[in-house]
């Protein structure tokens, strides 16, 4: 038979939840000890999974108003894989596409995503949804395509010359490595009589044909 729940207690718990989210911008976690965080984590993990104790309407309705909630963690990898797409979605509205040697954290772990987003796509185990809603982003593709390649060495270029306020060089320098495959990289681009249009205007913009 299922337990009834004293209300005046379950209030002071939830309450005592709340006013940790405000302080602290999060839930509280349940990490095995005496702490308070973790017996309110502990709380909420019962509210989620325990069945002896049916929550009435009003109570879901106020676990669910407590930012951040979740009642399972596939709901919370859900959300999280929606809020990274929407960003990597809006990169590529703008024409551009998020590399792994960028100088912004938040840019970098976009890259990685989108390399995990191809992995899954490879080894099919993505979901149909996920297939529909990346193929929406303008110019996604499956592959790790020249047109990504290019854009990547492109960009490791514009921050070398941030950085050295120079063109890279052909140095016999051996801690100077990535340097030299840059400047390689600059010798395959002057060199290529069909080079799109796109690739040359973004080229000038970093005054490489001067």
């Amino acid at each position: 038979m299922p337990k009834k729940i004293d209300s005046s207690l379950w209030d002071e718990h939830y309450n005592s939840v709340c006013v940790f989210v405000e302080e602290n911008k999060r839930l509280p976690e349940f990490h095995n000890d005496e702490s308070e965080e973790s017996k309110l984590g502990n709380w909420l993990r019962r509210m989620r999974s325990d069945r002896r104790t049916p929550l009435t309407a009003i109570q879901k309705e106020k676990l669910e108003s407590i930012p951040g909630w979740y009642w399972s963690f596939e709901e919370v990898n859900e959300r999280r894989w929606m809020e990274n797409y929407e960003k990597v979605k809006s990169y590529y509205e703008e024409g551009l596409i998020p590399i792994k040697s960028s100088k912004d954290e938040e840019e970098k772990k976009l890259a990685e995503w989108c390399v995990t987003q191809r992995k899954t796509y490879k080894g099919k185990k993505m979901n149909d949804k996920k297939i529909y809603l990346l193929e929406q982003i303008p110019h996604w593709d499956w592959g790790f395509s020249q047109e990504i390649m290019w854009n990547e060495k492109f960009e490791k270029l514009k921050l070398f010359m941030e950085k050295e306020k120079r063109f890279p060089v052909h140095s016999k320098d051996e801690t100077k490595y990535e340097e030299r495959l840059l400047a390689f990289w600059c010798d395959d681009q002057k060199k290529n009589s069909k080079i799109s249009e796109e690739r040359k205007e973004k080229l000038q913009s970093i005054g490489f044909y001067n």
